[in-house]
């Protein structure tokens, strides 16, 4: 794709601590970059509304994403709260 990815700051990164990662969604590249650029086991928030969507649905339920409801705040709380009691193998 032609794309260089440079990524600073790796040695700052502790694995016994939590970390809150957002994507801008300057592009769906983020998608695949996160991942790659922060050796981290994590979990993902995503709006629930992309559950509903064919493949995409399918790909984020296989990837264990939590969906979030932007539009109500104790929904969008609980999902937060599923995601901090996510736990990574070690």
């Amino acid at each position: 794709m032609g794309i260089k990815l440079v990524v600073t700051g790796r040695e700052y990164i502790q694995s016994d601590k939590t970390y809150l990662i957002m994507g801008n969604h300057q592009s769906l590249f983020d998608l695949i970059v996160i991942p790659v650029a922060i050796p981290l086991c994590f979990v993902a928030v995503e709006a629930a509304y992309h559950f509903s969507l064919s493949v995409w649905g399918y790909l984020i339920r296989k990837w264990g994403c939590i969906p979030i409801e932007r539009n109500n705040i104790k929904k969008a709380v609980l999902s937060l709260a599923m995601a901090k009691k996510h736990s990574c193998p070690r």
